[in-house]
């Protein structure tokens, strides 16, 4: 309703659509880690195959991009390890909300679509 206003904002079949893909990238953080990771290498080999497409604008619950971000917000000890292990990412933990923390000798996961571009190109190597 917030984004409806009344008819004043978004078109309500916007709003909808949106919200639905938002309720259904959060059902994946009750999948397990070791699942998710098998969907981003399914998802890396496509890629790297040529059978699908990197581009941004497109965003599906099983695209390489979707499926990194969703590792990232994980704050579990396998994800933090994989994620480590193959981008080079710090463990989870070191992604909570404190700005007196920031680093700049590290991507931030703030840094948008420079990380996700770096996280493409290394995923292609799976």
């Amino acid at each position: 309703d917030f984004f409806v206003a009344d008819g004043e904002g978004l078109p309500r079949s916007t709003v909808e659509r949106e919200a639905k893909f938002a309720h259904r990238v959060l059902s994946f953080f009750s999948l397990q880690t070791s699942s998710i990771i098998q969907m981003l290498m399914s998802a890396s080999e496509r890629i790297s195959t040529g059978l699908e497409s990197r581009n941004q604008n497109y965003r599906s619950l099983d695209d390489a991009n979707t499926l990194i971000r969703i590792l990232c917000h994980k704050t579990d000890r396998e994800a933090s390890k994989f994620l480590k292990r193959h981008y080079h990412l710090p463990p989870s933990s070191e992604y909570e909300d404190n700005p007196s923390n920031e680093s700049t000798s590290s991507p931030s996961l703030g840094s948008g679509s420079a990380i996700i571009s770096d996280l493409f190109k290394r995923s292609a190597s799976f």
